[in-house]
């Protein structure tokens, strides 16, 4: 860009600028106190608050438009008419009674609560239905509720009721005139005292000035009010009340009662109805006028302005300890804490990530793209001088437009000479005499100033720019790669007690031991590359009263040991992440920022490992900024320490900071599901062993999420969860104790204080823990007794079993005895019959088939005579010998008579399938004997075997005469042959299959011959 160019381009955003800064050079409001809104998004049942009322255990009781709230510092309980109330929206004050029992009025009841039921007593017929200002006062002395009623909109006498708690009854106060012709109209009961204060009323229902009524019913004026004017009464508790009147001159005031001490006048409001202090009070105080809430602090009549826009009375109610505010307004519930902590609004400093301060002690507020803001002390104004040296070209070449000059980074500097040294990332900017200049060219990230020689230490990009304040021309340009270890944005620079630098950032540090050694470039790397820090880089580093050099990291919190020259974490378990900030409050104690808020740490505690957590701060309990800045921490002139962070900016002073931690209250809510009552002295009578325990907290210092602890008798305490749930299981009959404990952080445990109730256990017998004993005994009894029976019974029938066993196979051995000779008288006739017909060579060859038969017949018998019935079987092919060997000699002895055929697949495992002996044979003889030769021509045998589906199939298939005819034959034949072979496997078959065997026999006669199917189960042994 040419120079005429650039010099269009600066004139024209420099307008622009100059007309934004005219815009906002307005004046800002400045501190806000921390303050917090509860609305209907935190739980409450409506925005519009109407009365607020703290209880002796710490719960607060929320009155409004839309229901009663009970708040325990978390979590609100809402109560409407279905849960017992008898209207939503009318409600007297709220007030405890000595019994712990909640008490108000409720339309047209008196109700009591007791945390497990709203009771309700019906109000006199002569009070009129509930107005809006009913009051409730409790007098201690005479054990009565007393109740103001007044109508809306007249000037008529209150009339006031008391309920006696003994008799539960009402009854009508009447009082004595003021004097005549003015009657005393009461609204307020100091229950201390035991003083009534009102207003007198004249005849003709005229207010006249206001009056208190003693315990010896005597009137005492003590304000002079404006004829016709009524006066009004709010009130906190019996330590103080404000009465709001107009005076004799027709000026509003509000005077004031503080403890013993008597009225005096507080406020007044002037011609335009704005408030003014004309005395000084005791303590803290909110009030509201004109849709506006202020704070007075306590012996001020400083009005600070807390919030904007609320509509509420002057009604408010601190907490016991004074350090906290409440006030009912129409936008919900409205809570001030005081604890040493201010905060900017991000429309009054926008993102600021740096602070510093000049000689007029005007406070500099550097953000991230948004203009300079300065801060006077009680305004803010905005400062844009520093945009008339933008646009520009930097070292670098690059354009630098209008829109850099507002991206400041960390840690502005003032010289000894006043001037203001502001890092920006375009440039380095310095503030003199009233007057911005730019010194150098290149963004700087981060400023130290080292007052001892008067240099400016300019964190950049690519490396440190070293320079004199006065002469900034004169650089010394530590590069990153070469001086300093390589990094990116080098954004820290710190000098410690021992005049050492340390310059470097988030990848690690160069340590140089003097001043001189910088221009030698002599150091020594801190780097994780080097292995000698625990962790990435350096965030921040701070060196306390003892020399102890603290240093805030990416990953915790550590300390240098200087004798050791090593890094030591401390807090692990609780600091985990980014430490941006660290300095100290106190010599004693450290501030530092995590990610949670800023904590107070007892330094000496953190360095002995001992729990050093003295108080957390964050948006829970006063410190407004969420996610504290990096090196965001700034002390000025009068000791205050400002804090940046990602949403506001943060001012403290330490010494009014409050450090003190309030143990949070536990409470029991319910047992069983069933509310526990407040009053519950006596030992809760449960008719079961299991407990189901639901526990809360009261407190309103929960900087994190509130854990919970119980102890059952004498037992150690359980561990410490976030879950207010509790199961306690198997407790024996009769009283137990359960103790409740509660803490947040920064509590130490010596400190809780426990809450305690007794449970009287008054279980069914078969409910008590040990019942499940004395049942597993007796289960144990009972079920040896039925092992015992049942293996006795098994044994008895296994033995009768292997008795049966043995008589069947005694049997099977009886019959297969008779079939061996019956087999071979067949095989010796066959023989027989060829010697008679001296037919020498065939009877040799008879021999010989007849010797390897009766060999198969003796193997068959000696297997048989093992006494295991699945042992006496045969093999397949054993059996294919047998029957070719006995149908040889057949053959022979009834030559021309038969031929016969045995068939079988080739890949069926003869030597696997087995079966019992003698089962074919008998049928094929049957075959021959009484089919085949009594057959005219020649017949034909075929036995077939086969394997299907786990069964052996053997069909025995002759073309004989068949069953019908050989029967005919045999009757007719005395000296025919007669078999006994089937008969004796039919009876062998049944016993087997009585023996754990499947055998059937199957007989088809066919019109030529018959057929046989015997199919034999498989069965295999382990």
């Amino acid at each position: 860009m040419n120079p005429n160019g650039l010099l269009k381009f600066r004139k024209l955003y420099f307008s622009i600028y100059l007309l934004m800064f005219l815009v906002n050079c307005l004046t800002l409001y400045a501190q806000k106190y921390p303050h917090k809104i509860f609305t209907i998004k935190d739980g409450l049942s409506a925005m519009q608050c109407t009365s607020v009322f703290q209880d002796s255990r710490g719960f607060l009781w929320i009155t409004t438009k839309n229901g009663l709230n009970r708040f325990d510092g978390k979590t609100f309980k809402k109560f409407y008419t279905v849960d017992g109330l008898a209207d939503n929206t009318k409600f007297s004050s709220i007030v405890e009674l000595p019994s712990g029992e909640i008490c108000f009025l409720n339309s047209k009841f008196l109700v009591f609560y007791d945390n497990t039921s709203f009771k309700k007593i019906p109000l006199p017929k002569e009070v009129e239905t509930y107005q809006y200002g009913t009051s409730l006062f409790f007098n201690s002395r005479q054990k009565q509720l007393i109740c103001i009623t007044n109508k809306d909109n007249s000037n008529e006498p209150n009339k006031v009721y008391l309920f006696d708690l003994s008799s539960r009854k009402f009854k009508r106060l009447i009082f004595d005139e003021i004097s005549k012709g003015c009657s005393f109209s009461p609204q307020y009961f100091d229950s201390k005292n035991s003083v009534y204060y009102g207003v007198g009323v004249s005849f003709n229902n005229i207010s006249e000035d206001i009056y208190k009524l003693d315990n010896h019913l005597r009137y005492e004026k003590f304000i002079d009010s404006f004829p016709g004017e009524l006066g009004s009464f709010n009130y906190s508790n019996d330590n103080q009340q404000v009465i709001r009147y107009r005076n004799q001159a027709g000026t509003v005031e509000f005077a004031i009662k503080e403890g013993v001490s008597g009225f005096k006048k507080w406020l007044t409001l002037d011609k335009k109805e704005d408030l003014l202090v004309l005395n000084a009070t005791k303590s803290d105080q909110l009030v509201a006028n004109k849709n506006r809430v202020y704070y007075i602090p306590k012996n001020s009549k400083e009005l600070n302005l807390l919030n904007d826009g609320f509509v509420a009375g002057l009604y408010s109610v601190k907490s016991k300890d004074e350090k906290l505010i409440w006030m009912p307004t129409e936008k919900g519930l409205l809570q001030f804490t005081n604890n040493g902590i201010r905060h900017f609004d991000e429309k009054d400093a926008e993102y600021v990530w740096s602070v510093t301060e000049d000689n007029q002690r005007n406070i500099w507020m550097l953000s991230y793209e948004a203009p300079i803001k300065v801060f006077n002390g009680k305004t803010v104004r905005v400062e844009n001088g520093h945009s008339k040296l933008f646009p520009f070209i930097g070292s670098s070449k690059n354009i630098h437009t209008i829109a850099d000059a507002n991206r400041f980074y960390y840690s502005a500097q003032k010289d000894k000479r006043g001037t203001l040294w502001l890092p920006n990332s375009a440039s380095q900017l310095a503030y003199q005499n009233n007057k911005f200049n730019r010194i150098k060219e290149y963004g700087a990230y981060f400023n130290f100033y080292d007052s001892e020689h008067d240099y400016i230490f300019q964190g950049s990009a690519l490396g440190i720019g070293i320079y004199p304040a006065l002469t900034p021309e004169n650089e010394l340009f530590l590069k990153g790669g070469e001086d300093l270890l390589l990094y990116s944005n080098y954004m820290y620079i710190y000098k410690d007690r021992k005049k050492r630098y340390w310059l470097g950032g988030w990848g690690g540090m160069n340590r140089f031991e003097t001043f001189e050694d910088i221009f030698k470039k002599k150091s020594k790397e801190y780097s994780q590359a080097k292995k000698n820090i625990p962790f990435k880089g350096f965030m921040t580093m701070f060196e306390d009263v003892d020399g102890t050099l603290w240093v805030g990291t990416v990953d915790g919190l550590y300390y240098y040991v200087e004798s050791k020259d090593s890094w030591e974490k401390v807090m692990s378990s609780q600091i985990k992440k980014f430490v941006p900030i660290i300095g100290q409050v106190s010599d004693d104690k450290l501030i530092v920022g995590v990610d949670e808020g800023l904590m107070i740490l007892d330094r000496h505690k953190l360095k002995a490992n001992k729990p050093a957590l003295l108080k957390l701060y964050n948006y829970h309990n006063g410190f407004e900024g969420l996610e504290p800045g990096q090196s965001g921490l700034f002390k000025d002139s009068n000791g205050r320490l400002w804090i940046t962070s990602g949403s506001v900016l943060s001012v403290i002073e330490p010494k009014k900071l409050d450090l003190e931690n309030n143990a949070l209250v536990p409470y029991i809510e319910k047992v069983n599901k069933t509310p526990v009552s407040f009053f519950q002295k006596e030992p809760l009578v449960l008719q079961e062993n299991e407990v189901h325990l639901e526990v809360g907290a009261n407190g309103f210092n929960r900087p994190m999420e509130s854990q919970y602890s119980i102890k059952v008798d004498g037992s150690s305490w359980s561990a410490w969860q976030k879950s207010s749930e509790y199961f306690v299981s198997a407790l024996t009959n009769g009283i137990h104790q359960i103790q409740v404990r509660a803490k947040t952080e920064g509590i130490l445990e010596e400190h809780l204080v426990p809450v305690e109730m007794k449970v009287d256990i008054q279980a069914p017998f078969y409910e008590s823990p040990n019942f499940s004993l004395y049942l597993g005994i007796a289960c144990a009894i009972l079920f040896t007794w039925f092992l015992y029976s049942f293996f006795k019974a098994r044994y008895e029938k296994r033995k009768l079993a292997e008795k049966e066993r043995t008589i069947n196979y005694l049997q099977i051995q009886t019959l297969q005895a008779q079939l061996n000779p019956h087999f071979l008288f067949n095989a010796l006739s066959s023989l027989q019959y060829l010697i008679l017909k001296n037919e020498t060579v065939l009877a040799n060859k008879s021999l010989t088939k007849l010797a390897s038969l009766m060999r198969g017949y003796l193997e068959s018998s000696v297997v048989a005579n093992n006494p295991r019935i699945r042992k006496n079987e045969i093999s397949l092919r054993h059996k294919i010998e047998l029957l070719n060997s006995y149908l040889e000699l057949e053959s022979i002895q009834h030559q021309e008579k038969f031929d016969y055929k045995i068939e079988y697949a080739e890949d069926l495992p003869l030597d696997s399938i087995k079966f019992p002996p003698l089962i074919i044979q008998p049928f094929v003889e049957n075959a021959i004997k009484h089919g085949l030769v009594h057959k005219k021509d020649k017949g034909h045998l075929r036995i077939k075997f086969e394997h299907i589906e786990e069964e052996l199939v053997c069909t025995i298939d002759d073309d004989g005469i068949g069953r019908v005819a050989a029967a005919e034959i045999k009757r007719r034949s005395e000296h025919s042959y007669k078999s006994y072979g089937t008969h004796l496997v039919y009876e062998r078959v049944k016993l087997l299959n009585e023996s754990d065997y499947e055998i059937t026999i199957q007989t088809i006669d066919k019109p030529q011959g018959t057929t046989v199917i015997i199919k034999i189960q498989q069965k295999y042994e382990n």
